[in-house]
């Protein structure tokens, strides 16, 4: 019998002493993982994010944002702008978009989220990393992690209340 703890102690210490450090976090009986250590993160290049409509009247529109802060939005439907704008926004929104992002350890998150309704928007949101690789996030309804709907919250903010001007 104590062999077999000391094997389950040792197979415990084992697993816990591995490179990566993460946390874990419960709100709303959902659970996110983050990453405590953001340095071991690849830095972000550029932030995609698409609101499709709904069957009211949901912001439809596309959105990349890149890390000088310059913006290109595409207004689809119920937003102030209709059409293609680009402009610079507040400066360090990037950055400010980037820690959240990188808070919520973006590359662990599921690819896909959905509920189950019709007639929602989709939010479709795409990290580009400057090694090449990227993330990309479906998800029917926004209903991802808390973490995950901030953001949502966050970008719909920037493309619905900035006043875009043509390009």
């Amino acid at each position: 019998m104590q062999k077999i703890i000391i094997t389950l102690i040792n197979v415990l210490l084992l697993f816990s002493c591995g490179n990566k450090k993460s946390d874990v976090t419960t709100q709303n009986n959902q659970t996110e993982v983050f990453n405590v250590n953001p340095n071991k993160s690849k830095k972000i290049e550029s932030i995609d994010f698409e609101r499709t409509t709904c069957y009211g009247t949901c912001p439809a529109f596309r959105l990349s944002i890149y890390k000088n802060d310059s913006a290109v939005f595409k207004g689809l439907k119920y937003t102030k702008f209709i059409g293609n704008a680009k402009q610079k926004l507040p400066e360090n929104t990037f950055k400010k978009l980037e820690s959240q992002i990188i808070d919520m350890n973006i590359k662990e998150l599921q690819d896909n989220y959905s509920i189950d309704a019709t007639d929602n928007a989709t939010a479709i949101l795409v990290i580009n990393f400057d090694d090449g690789t990227r993330k990309r996030i479906i998800d029917y309804g926004l209903s991802g992690t808390p973490k995950l709907k901030k953001l949502y919250t966050e970008l719909t903010k920037i493309g619905t209340t900035t006043n875009w001007k043509a390009r």
